[in-house]
């Protein structure tokens, strides 16, 4: 894979998308990170974006949530996982 830095025009808009994204969250009053190879720098070519979800302000946000984060990826991939969902080691 080929790693795209995040300060090159991919990365640096994948970042900007995934900020407005993590304040439109916030405005939702939905507590969530950005994880995965974004937010640890390894952000490469085939790459998509990876939202943590920790809080919902309801359980009825839970999936419609993803439709508003599709909106403002602007067609960039990602993923949204819920915290509750996954089994971490």
């Amino acid at each position: 894979m080929r790693s795209v830095p995040t300060g090159s025009p991919d990365g640096e808009v994948a970042q900007a998308r995934a900020r407005e994204v993590l304040d439109w969250l916030a405005q939702q009053r939905v507590a969530a990170h950005l994880i995965g190879s974004l937010a640890d720098g390894r952000f490469g070519l085939y790459s998509d974006v990876d939202f943590l979800v920790t809080r919902l302000a309801h359980p009825r946000q839970r999936y419609a949530l993803e439709a508003g984060v599709e909106d403002r990826m602007g067609g960039l991939p990602f993923e949204v996982i819920y915290q509750d969902e996954v089994d971490w080691p």
